[in-house]
């Protein structure tokens, strides 16, 4: 809310209804105007409020996803890092047993990454 408008209150509409009876009939369009245009100026200050809290909001989420992808690219670039070596290692060996060594590995490594990812949401 703007800083130096207070939120209209009940004793502001009394206050309007009072300065009627002591101005007359005569001066009820003005004074309904001069009521109006307050309530307006509140109302638009609180929605002005709202959309500024929401904004803010959706700026840190969005920052928030921005360094979960970034991180998640990481770790993505990280694993394959590891795993060429892994593979190569692996296929050195050329046993009967590299094969499944090779699917524990791409297996743990698809598990890092989806645990990760998972954490994230």
């Amino acid at each position: 809310m703007v800083e130096d408008q207070q939120p209209i209150e009940r004793r502001d509409l009394r206050a309007a209804l009072e300065a009627r009876t002591h101005l007359g009939e005569g001066y009820d369009a003005e004074l309904a105007e001069s009521f109006l245009a307050r309530v307006e100026k509140d109302i638009q200050a609180r929605v002005d409020l709202q959309v500024t809290e929401r904004l803010n909001g959706a700026k840190i989420q969005t920052k928030a996803d921005s360094e979960g992808r970034e991180l998640s690219f990481v770790l993505g670039i990280v694993s394959v890092g590891v795993s060429i070596p892994l593979m190569a290692i692996e296929a050195a060996m050329l046993r009967p047993d590299a094969l499944p060594a090779i699917a524990i590995t791409w297996a743990g490594i698809g598990v890092v990454n989806w645990a990760f990812n998972r954490r994230r949401r």
